[in-house]
This record gives C-alpha cells, structure tokens and sequence, in this order.
C-alpha cells in the first residue's frame, strides 16, 4: 500500500507517456492529496489514460491547476474528464488545447466546470469545437468567476462568435478573450458590443481573423469608450491604412486606456504609420506598440520619428521588417536620441547595414538619459564597421541588458570590438550573435567574453 505523499507539483512535459504511463502516474497522483499543479502536455495520453487520471484528481483536495494539452482525448476523453472536473472545486486553471475535443466533448465539459466556482482561466483553442462553442458561451452566462478565455482555431463560424458575444453580459467577470485564427470578419461588430456592454473586458486577441476596416471601425469606437480597455491584438489582419486611421482616434484619445496594440501584418504603409505616429503621443497610456510585417518605409519611419520623441508613456517599439532601411533608421534613432521612455526597440529584418549601425549607436550613446534595455537589429547587412559602432553604446550605455545582432555580416573586427565591449560593460547579459560568420578563433575571443550567444 502507498503512502500518502506531500507532493505539491507533477510536470512531464513532451514525455510520450501515453495511456500506460499515465496510469501509473495516476496511482501516485491518488495519494497526493497535496497535489495542486499538474501538466501532462504533450504525452499522446488518449480514452484509457485520462480515465484513471480522472479518478485519480478526485483524490487531490487542492488541485488548482490542470494542463492536458496535446494529447488524444477527442470527444469521449472530454467527458470523461468532466466526470473528474466537476468534483474539484479548487480548480483556477484548465487548459485542454490541441485535443481533437468537438461539440459532444465540449458539451459536457461547459456543463462540469459549472462546478468548479474558482475556475478562472479555460483553454480550449485548436479543438474543432464548431457549434460547441455555445455550450462555453452558456457556461459563461452562469459561471461566477471565469476571466480568461483562450478559444484560438478552433474552427468556430460567426453564428457562434455572435452567440459567444452576446454571452458577455455586464455582470461576466471576462477580462481576456482570445479568439485567433476563427474567422471573425462581420461578427466582430458584435464583439464591438461586448466591448461597450462589459464592465470587466480588457483585452482581445484577435490575430488573423479577416478584419478589414469596416471591422475596425466598429472596433476602434468600442474602444475608444471604454475606460478598461488595454490590450488589443489584431496582427495578421487586413486593415489597411484606413483601419490604421480608426485605430489612431482609439489610441489618441484622451480617455483610452490603451496599453498594448499589435497592428502588424495588416497592410499598413506609410499613410496608416502617420496617423497611428500622430496619435501615441496623445495617448496617457500606451506602452508596446507593434508595426512589425507592415511597408512602413523610409516615409513612415520619419513620421514614426515624432511619436518615439514625443511619447512619454511608450516603452516597446516592435518594427520587424518593415523596409525601413538606413535612411529610415536614422529617422527612428533621431527619436531615440530624445526619448527617455523607450526600454525595447525591434528593428530586425530591415536591410540596415553599417550606416543604419551608426546612427542608432551614436542617438544612445548621446542620450544620456536613455532607459533602452534591449534592442534587435537582427537578419540586417551590418558587417565589422557596424558592429563597431555598435560596441561603443554597449562600452557606455548604464542600463542595455540585451542585444540581438544575429544573422548579420559580422567578421573578426566586429568580433573583436563586441568583445571588448562585453567585458567593459556592467549592465549587458547578453549578446546574440549567431548566424555571424565568425572564424574559429574570434568565435572563442566572443565566449571568453561570456556574453555571447553563439547559437
């Protein structure tokens, strides 16, 4: 007979237990009634292994924690499950992604975590759930305590993206909703509605949902009124520069709250950019700002140039591929030269060479009040002269933690330089320089420096 254990965390991640070994798992799990986190991801457990995980968690008196993504549960593992789940009152967080679970499966387990009066967190993302998604909606109607809600490709239409809508009622506790990959396109005008009607939502994960600018007008309105309202994600989306304008009386307004906007891969170009630039500065609240995967250009980046000097509030600049060049670089670093605000800035992918190198080197290096922590110039042409330049901001700069400068042009000189630099810098952890066509020996002069990242 075992004993009972104090054990308060099981973690096999990636381990292809499948049903056998999850059955033995399941037997110590029933004499850890301690037990309160638990994630299996990954482990092809399928019907036979999650039904004596089940009766197993029933032993568990604090269970608070549940993550049974990608495995084989389908449809009849879900509701054996829920047989498992209804009895734990304890649970806050439940993720069962990548599951093949549909409609039958998803049914029954809305119906379960009804009982479960603590749960706050559910994701059920790349299940093909279809119509299911009302049976979740239901449960969120009745259920007195769910905030987060990650629902990404899980092959769900607008009927039930209206439905699922309509569910947020002002007295939901909702406070995240991720909806990526569904398919939204006219059903986020019901969304919009939520937006307004909701006295807890703050944030939407909207990625690659065919929203165009109509849809982001309704959007943008809804936002606009709200004073809770911070995260909005809607990269990989098309909503143009005529969104982009939308977006901006969002992010401009005085009363937003606005923290967080992903806008890349939209379709946006320099006439989007210039609207999206004159409206941070107004913002009280912005902080992270993504333009990645967008033809902002050289035009783009100048008007980009007055939001990064004028802002006070924004800390993130994500332009990844963007084609702004050299030129356009130069008009970024001249709003770096001036921002006291801005911790990250990613302009990886953009053809900048050694010109590009230096203006950003010598902005930091003259703003003594700079608070830039990290930066990326990553997948660039920036060769030995660059890195140089480079090497002189890591030398000076009293709060750069981190650089990416991988898959560039770097040689021997470079090499040389950025050790240097590494050794004299008291703040820098790190330094990616992979992708690099360092030799041999200045491959070793880097990691004697013990801050390269070679891989």
């Amino acid at each position: 007979m075992m004993r009972r254990k104090n054990f308060v965390t099981l973690s096999f991640e990636q381990n292809q237990l499948a049903d056998e070994g999850a059955q033995i798992l399941a037997e110590g799990i029933r004499f850890c009634p301690t037990m309160h986190y638990i994630n299996l991801t990954g482990n092809d457990i399928g019907v036979e292994g999650i039904r004596v995980l089940s009766e197993a968690i029933l032993h568990c008196e604090s269970l608070k924690h549940l993550t049974i993504g990608k495995n084989q549960l389908a449809d009849e593992g879900a509701q054996i499950l829920a047989e498992g789940i209804r009895f734990c009152p304890t649970m806050h967080y439940i993720n069962l992604t990548g599951n093949d679970i549909g409609v039958e499966g998803i049914r029954v387990l809305s119906e379960a975590i009804l009982h479960c009066e603590s749960l706050k967190h559910l994701t059920i993302g790349r299940n093909p759930l279809g119509s299911g998604l009302n049976y979740v909606a239901d449960a969120i109607r009745q259920h007195p305590s769910l905030e987060n809600l990650f629902v990404p490709y899980a092959q769900v239409e607008m009927p039930e993206l209206r439905y699922l809508a309509d569910a947020i009622t002002p007295a939901s506790r909702l406070q995240h909703i991720d909806l990526a990959g569904n398919g939204l396109g006219p059903a986020a005008d019901s969304l919009a509605e939520a937006i307004e009607r909701s006295t807890c939502l703050a944030s939407l994960e909207l990625r690659n949902n065919n929203l165009g600018a109509a849809e982001m007008k309704n959007l943008a309105k809804a936002v606009q009124t709200s004073r809770r309202f911070t995260l909005l994600g809607l990269q990989q989306n098309l909503i143009g520069d005529e969104g982009a304008g939308y977006l901006a009386s969002a992010i401009g307004d005085q009363n937003s709250a606005l923290e967080i906007v992903n806008a890349s891969d939209n379709g946006i170009s320099a006439v989007g950019t210039k609207c999206l630039a004159e409206a941070i500065p107004k913002s009280k609240r912005i902080q992270v700002f993504y333009l990645s995967n967008n033809n902002v250009g050289v035009e783009g980046a100048c008007h980009f140039e007055t939001a990064i000097k004028e802002s006070n509030t924004l800390r993130e600049i994500h332009m990844r591929e963007c084609n702004v060049g050299d030129k356009g670089l130069t008009h970024l670093s001249e709003g770096l030269r001036f921002s006291q605000s801005v911790r990250y800035a990613d302009f990886a992918g953009n053809n900048i060479t050694c010109l590009g190198a230096r203006s950003l080197s010598a902005a930091l290096v003259e703003n003594t009040r700079s608070s830039m922590q990290r930066f990326s110039l990553a997948g660039n042409k920036i060769s030995c002269k660059g890195m140089e330049e480079i090497a002189k901001v890591v030398k000076t700069s009293k709060t750069l933690q981190h650089i990416d400068l991988a898959s560039n042009l770097g040689g021997s000189r470079g090499a040389k330089a950025m050790a240097e630099a590494m050794r004299l810098s008291q703040t820098l952890s790190r330094v990616a320089l992979g992708g690099n066509p360092f030799n041999h020996d200045s491959q070793q002069e880097l990691l004697s420096a013990k801050r390269a990242d070679l891989t």
